[in-house]
């Protein structure tokens, strides 16, 4: 019994020193952004100091073409409240804004695919927010 809990500790032990590490880093894009999982599709953002770029990919990390869907970025801030703003197309393969929204706390990306609503969320990675 001494002998399992000592390896459960261990276990912990060696599970904190890899994330401290940062040894499951967040996938990568094709595009250079953060990708995330959303309803059968994957979602990457890759943002500027002012501007947000996504790319709609599929299973394998391929882009999708941007004809016929739609996107839409939704600013959350610390207070809840919230604010939603179109992208237009960007290239064959994605969307884009330039945006003066700082201070928030998260975002929410949401693509219309042919009437099936894909979304994701992402938080903010700049140090602005307190």
């Amino acid at each position: 019994m001494k002998a399992k809990s000592i390896l459960i500790i261990c276990f912990i032990l060696i599970v904190l020193v890899f994330v401290s590490m940062n040894l499951f880093p967040t996938p990568i894009g094709p595009h250079g952004g953060i990708v995330k999982s959303a309803g059968g599709y994957n979602i990457e953002m890759v943002s500027g100091y002012r501007d947000i770029y996504t790319y709609l990919l599929d299973g394998k990390q391929r882009s999708l073409s941007n004809e016929g869907i739609t996107c839409e970025v939704c600013y959350i801030f610390p207070d809840s409240t919230r604010i939603t703003n179109s992208l237009r197309p960007y290239g064959k393969d994605g969307f884009s804004s330039h945006t003066t929204i700082l201070k928030f706390h998260s975002l929410k990306i949401t693509f219309n695919v042919h009437g099936k609503l894909v979304s994701a969320k992402f938080e903010n990675d700049y140090p602005i927010v307190n």
